[in-house]
């Protein structure tokens, strides 16, 4: 669960009535989110298919997405996406909100701004964006299963 910097926004992971099947799988995990309006916080809302980008990001499919993380500004939401089938490695994932639009999620690797992070072995939870020049985030090394060591990117010179 990861709040915004106003504290009025809140987004975490469920498996709850709403979320998308996996195939072949009796249960899932997606994104919701939930709002703070007039002192109260409103019903979370599934961050799947068919909804309006204006309001809100169109992250969840059939895959579990998991991990969230919500940028300061409240506009970029990193998360962790499993596919169907390969539930042991993920890969991270990026959605962002531009000009009052959220765009479709896309895989970290296929951001420009973003450093190359995601391998095939797998980036098992969320980068913290500690600043908009260092990334600390999970990676699981090759030829280890069930443990992974915490990674740092830094930019430097505009370079990642």
């Amino acid at each position: 669960m990861t709040y915004s910097a106003d504290g009025k926004t809140v987004i975490f992971v469920s498996g709850r009535t709403g979320s998308i099947p996996s195939p072949g799988v009796p249960y899932n995990f997606d994104i919701w989110m939930s709002h703070y309006v007039n002192g109260a916080w409103q019903a979370p809302i599934h961050l799947g298919p068919g909804i309006d980008p204006t309001m809100r990001p169109n992250i969840n499919t059939s895959a579990w997405e998991l991990e969230p993380s919500l940028s300061d500004d409240g506009h970029v939401i990193y998360f962790t996406r499993y596919e169907p089938g390969n539930l042991s490695t993920g890969d991270l994932y990026v959605t962002q909100k531009v000009d009052g639009i959220w765009q479709p999620a896309r895989n970290w690797n296929d951001v420009p701004e973003l450093p190359h992070i995601n391998t095939p072995t797998g980036e098992e939870h969320c980068p913290i964006i500690a600043s908009d020049s260092l990334i600390y985030f999970n990676y699981q090394q090759p030829g280890v299963t069930q443990d992974s060591d915490i990674w740092k990117v830094e930019k430097k010179d505009g370079v990642w």
